[in-house]
């Protein structure tokens, strides 16, 4: 599924189906665009903003994960065995000692979201907190239960 992220796109494709209440719990910014409020490109650029931000945050706690990793695997490039098997064998044992298993639960998930929208909304009106994706929407992959967003400051 593809999310929709083009205003006009939006308004066309939504402008056949009558307001869904449960597809606006998921993604409120629909209730604008079925509105057609002028409001609309602002929630999606928002939004858009969030998805990028969250989306960074995820990247860079995989990329700091596999550092210790990377450098492993470098440290033994010289004496790294041609059979295939061996090298099997000898990357799931430094990944066995250098990859954590769960690098966005030891991170915190609830943490790069709050980080995302506090991107998201910086230099814009407080009340741009509404064209946030839902916490529980965005959590909802990890299944973990929402926690209130971490006090700004």
């Amino acid at each position: 599924m593809r999310l929709l992220q083009n205003g006009e796109e939006l308004l066309e494709r939504l402008r056949d189906f009558p307001s869904d209440d449960k597809l606006i719990a998921r993604r409120p910014n629909l209730r604008l665009a079925w509105q057609n409020s002028d409001q609309l490109g602002a929630a999606l650029e928002t939004e858009q903003r969030f998805w990028r931000f969250f989306d960074a945050g995820r990247w860079s706690v995989f990329t700091h994960a596999s550092r210790a990793f990377d450098q492993a695997v470098r440290r033994e490039e010289k004496d790294w065995p041609t059979a295939l098997a061996e090298q099997h064998e000898r990357l799931c044992g430094i990944a066995t000692d250098h990859l954590p298993k769960d690098p966005l639960g030891e991170h915190g998930i609830e943490a790069l979201v709050d980080e995302a929208s506090r991107r998201a909304l910086l230099g814009y009106p407080p009340e741009f907190v509404a064209f946030i994706p839902p916490r529980a929407i965005v959590l909802q992959p990890w299944k973990t239960k929402p926690q209130p967003p971490a006090p700004s400051g």
